[in-house]
């Protein structure tokens, strides 16, 4: 976004416009350039950088409902939490995330066989959620009326 600031204020110059109005035309385009492009690169970077150095990237990962709790197994590390600490569940790019106490957990969506063994672990997330957690995920009790 710096270099956008700095292309802008330089473009509005020679096209002998504002350089406020540059400034502005350069954050967006950054904005817009990093969204639809740095964020993969950040990404594939980081995912380099833990090859190179003999790390896994991705780990056997694994989700529990039972009455009492929620648990999200990911390789040698377990999270427990009981229902109350789940505020919502909601749908985003293809996973459900819980959110834990402000802390999100990720459920990918092609975890799921078929759209009723989702919809069977969505059903059986909001009935042991409370009320007001339920009320706060329209996500998950809209994918149950739809299928």
């Amino acid at each position: 976004m710096g270099g956008g600031v700095f292309l802008g204020a330089l473009a509005a110059k020679f096209a002998g416009l504002d350089r406020e109005i540059g400034i502005y035309a350069g954050v967006v385009v950054g904005a817009v350039l990093y969204y639809l492009f740095g964020r993969r690169w950040t990404v594939r970077r980081f995912r380099k950088s833990m090859l190179d150095r003999a790390m896994p990237v991705t780990f056997e990962t694994s989700v529990e409902l039972s009455p009492e709790f929620i648990a999200y197994r990911s390789d040698a590390v377990t999270r427990e939490a009981p229902w109350s600490a789940v505020t919502e569940v909601f749908l985003s790019k293809g996973y459900w995330i819980f959110l834990v106490q402000m802390e999100p957990w990720f459920v990918p969506r092609h975890f799921f066989a078929d759209a009723a063994s989702e919809r069977h672990f969505v059903e059986a997330a909001l009935s042991f959620m409370d009320a007001d957690a339920r009320e706060r995920s329209p996500d998950g009790r809209n994918f149950l009326t739809r299928t």
